[in-house]
């Protein structure tokens, strides 16, 4: 068993969303293309989500396609609804410069 296996879990899976513990944070990842078109879907999985703003919160894009403001905007509604603050979520592996982010 590798290490990351032995502090992680899997928080949530989705389309949208693979959600796990890792070493006392729980980690988003965002996967797809986060679009316009696909705002309810997105945000009927966020809704969705176990979330406790007693652990640290990671967001990483590193499998995202695409990614507008629309829809990134309802998770961080929700992350503050559930009681997170600046301070307690952190981004990660976001794409490149070059990747389609409206």
């Amino acid at each position: 068993m590798d290490n990351r296996s032995r502090h992680s879990s899997v928080v949530a899976a989705g389309r949208w969303i693979d959600g796990t513990r890792e070493d006392g944070a729980t980690v988003l990842y965002l996967q797809g293309a986060w679009r316009l078109p696909y705002l309810h879907a997105v945000t009927d999985e966020i809704e969705s989500l176990p979330l406790s703003p007693q652990q640290p919160c990671i967001l990483d894009g590193s499998r995202l396609e695409t990614l507008d403001t629309a829809t990134v905007f309802v998770l961080l509604i929700r992350l503050v609804a559930v009681g997170y603050t600046r301070a307690t979520v952190s981004l990660r592996r976001g794409r490149s410069a070059d990747s389609s982010l409206a």
